[in-house]
C-alpha cells in the first residue's frame, strides 16, 4: 500500500461513518482533491507547460515537493492506524 492508497482508504472509512456531517464530507472532498493532484504529479501525469514561465523550469519539482509535504501531513491524521508507515511522516515529525 502506498501513501495515496492509504489516505484514500482512510477517507473512504471516515466518509462511511460521517455521512451525517456535511462539513466532514466537504473536508474529505478537499483532502481527496489534494491527494488527486499529488497522485498526478508523483506519477508524472501532469503537463505544466501552460504555467511555465521562462526561468521557472523548477516549477513542476516544487509543485510535487509542496504537494508531497501536504499529503504527508494529511497522513499523520491516521498515524495510529496499523497500515500507517512511519516513513511517510513529514520531516519535522520524523525528527521527533
Amino acid at each position: 500500500m502506498d501513501l495515496t492508497e492509504f489516505i484514500s482508504a482512510r477517507l473512504d472509512e471516515d466518509e462511511a461513518y460521517a455521512h451525517y456531517s456535511g462539513q466532514w464530507v466537504e473536508t474529505c472532498e478537499a483532502m481527496r482533491a489534494i491527494l488527486a493532484e499529488y497522485a498526478k504529479v508523483s506519477h508524472g501525469d501532469t503537463d505544466y507547460s501552460d504555467v511555465w514561465v521562462a526561468g521557472l523550469s523548477m516549477y513542476a519539482d516544487g509543485w510535487k515537493a509542496g504537494l508531497g509535504v501536504a499529503v504527508r501531513n494529511l497522513a499523520v491524521i491516521w498515524h495510529d492506524h496499523p497500515d500507517y508507515d512511519p516513513a511517510w511522516a513529514p520531516a519535522e515529525q520524523a525528527a521527533r
